[in-house]
């Protein structure tokens, strides 16, 4: 759903879309819409009335942050985490490997 301060229009992922069941949801600054399913990802530009699947995430999208900087994080289960920059590029570049944190 999206609201401009005086109408709300509701959305169906669509055909399209990676599937129903969400888990994440995020608008970035530049105002597109990006939903983590079970899935994978998609998004919906502001220009655009549709959701689109972004190619190469294919897991559940538990986590959409986006930082001050416009780089577009994404934590899924089964993948590592993603970023995207900028926030509406297409499709998700990996970030440099983290080691494991000692428990």
């Amino acid at each position: 759903m999206r609201v401009d301060g005086k109408t709300a229009i509701g959305y169906s992922l669509g055909a399209e879309a990676s599937q129903n069941q969400v888990k994440s949801i995020l608008e970035t600054s530049d105002g597109t819409l990006w939903v983590g399913t079970v899935s994978g990802l998609n998004r919906m530009p502001p220009d655009k009335d549709h959701f689109q699947r972004v190619d190469g995430v294919t897991s559940t999208v538990r986590v959409l942050r986006q930082t001050p900087d416009g780089v577009l994080w994404i934590g899924t289960i089964g993948q590592e985490s993603s970023r995207s920059t900028p926030a509406n590029s297409p499709s998700p570049r990996r970030p440099p490997r983290c080691p494991a944190t000692p428990s």
